[in-house]
């Protein structure tokens, strides 16, 4: 059972049925603008209505009449489809077998993975998933990674294993490599750039009993001689800290390529350490050294927070870490000393930091808290330029969609949210328009201090 509207004013229609979803659809962009469900005690929906601007909506009910203003430019979609929670989230080019894959207009396609043991895609046009890959084995999905170049998805399991995903062809292969869980990986090109033919695709993979892994990704002909395929072979081990890692990120070469020409590795944990790794051929990586902490009795510490390292991010020569402690600590990768600590002083979080994301294009930091606050940095003026709360669920993972401008959220209620960001362009302007108040503000008060000096001298030298 359904009732339709329609919204001439703004070209929508709008649906909803008893069991609580409201769907709006534009019939120009021949898209699902807005998609959620509606339950409450008030009961099920029995029809729905809107005024002539579209601006408010009428919910029918068995006993009253509920009334929702509409606020447009303001995008939150829900993806559903998953039965767990998200691990991870993010864009690729749709795969061969893609319904997509010979359109022009569609870049990329939503790529999800989830404790469900499934790897989804995600329809563009429809926002509803439109392929499923499980995991048949019994693992569960820890970790999650992707390398666009090759178009493979790369999944993290509890037995240990490296799972790659070849999206062309549905297939994917199990490697086995750590004797516990892995808690964290990330992916490298080592190339100087794109065109380098000495660039190799790494995948580095962390374990819960403190291991770190050196996989090379190759292409290799398939057993059917149709097309290629990928391979994953494990080139490397090493002891990289006392306890369990917790995340890792690599450091591009193009930050030192002289003395780092294949790039870093860093790694962090609960031993509180963070260590650089020098990316090489070498069977057990070199360590490039630690971030070293200066204590307030003049001594240097490795331990780097107080509390659990539990993600990190990395823009140039910046290295940002996120703690249980509820600080973030921007870090010179180079020099290993702390450049500045984010906090609670500085505007920041007041419980454990969860997730790092840089936006490389307009160069901010965000940051998520277990308070479920989403803040977005200015980083190199250590100030907060725009936060929110989160109250759709438990955020679990976040990616940031470059043509829409909004972060994609998995969440632990098996959900994908779209959470919408500011005008970066307005808030820059701002700022630089409060900057210059600022300036000349203070040149104009220096302005009278110069002159009352000067008359005060001439006063006296008369």
């Amino acid at each position: 059972r359904f009732s339709l509207a329609i919204d001439f004013h703004n070209q929508n229609l709008l649906m909803v049925d008893a069991a609580g979803w409201v769907h709006v659809w534009s019939w120009v962009t021949e898209r699902l603008i807005f998609s959620e469900r509606i339950c409450d005690h008030a009961g099920q929906i029995f029809a729905v209505a809107c005024n002539n601007d579209g601006s408010e909506v009428l919910l029918q009910r068995a006993n009253q009449i509920d009334s929702y203003l509409v606020t447009r430019g303001s995008v939150h979609v829900a993806l559903r489809g998953h039965e767990g929670p998200l691990l991870g989230v993010g864009f690729l080019a749709p795969g061969k077998d893609e319904i997509y894959a010979d359109r022009e207009d569609i870049d990329d396609m939503l790529y999800s993975v989830a404790l469900d043991n499934t790897l989804r895609s995600w329809d563009p046009i429809s926002m509803q998933c439109s392929n499923v890959l499980p995991e048949p084995r019994s693992t569960e999905m820890s970790a999650f990674g992707l390398i666009k170049k090759l178009h493979v998805v790369l999944t993290g399991n509890d037995d240990g294993s490296l799972c790659v995903w070849s999206l062309d062809n549905g297939q994917h292969s199990i490697n086995k490599g750590h004797q516990n869980t892995i808690s964290a990986l990330c992916t490298a090109w080592t190339g100087r750039d794109e065109h380098d033919q000495w660039g190799r695709d790494l995948v580095f993979t962390c374990g819960f009993e403190g291991e770190l892994l050196q996989w090379e990704m190759t292409t290799v002909q398939r057993k059917d001689n149709v097309g290629t395929g990928r391979k994953c072979n494990l080139v490397g081990r090493t002891k990289a800290h006392r306890a369990e890692i917790l995340c890792c990120v690599f450091v591009p070469p193009q930050m030192n390529a002289t003395r780092y020409p294949e790039g870093l590795v860093v790694t962090a944990g609960n031993d509180l350490t963070i260590k650089k790794w020098s990316v090489s051929d070498r069977a057990e990586l070199e360590l490039a050294g630690h971030m070293q902490l200066s204590t307030p009795d003049g001594e240097v510490s490795m331990e780097c927070h107080s509390d659990a390292i539990t993600c990190l991010a990395v823009d140039a020569n910046f290295l940002f870490t996120g703690s249980d402690d509820a600080s973030i600590r921007i870090w010179d990768v180079q020099g290993s000393f702390l450049i500045t600590t984010l906090d609670a002083k500085a505007g920041g979080h007041s419980d454990a930091v969860k997730l790092l994301l840089i936006l490389p294009k307009e160069g901010y930091l965000v940051s998520l808290g277990v308070d479920m606050i989403l803040k977005v940095w200015d980083y190199t003026q250590a100030t907060v330029v725009w936060e929110t709360l989160h109250e759709r669920g438990v955020i679990t993972c976040m990616c940031y969609d470059e043509r829409s401008g909004r972060l994609v959220c998995g969440s632990e209620d098996h959900t994908i949210v779209t959470v919408d960001l500011p005008d970066f362009q307005a808030l820059r302007v701002a700022r630089e328009q409060q900057e210059a108040e600022e300036e000349d503000a203070a040149a104009a008060a220096q302005g009278v201090r110069r002159s009352g000096g000067a008359t005060t001298h001439a006063g006296l030298l008369a």
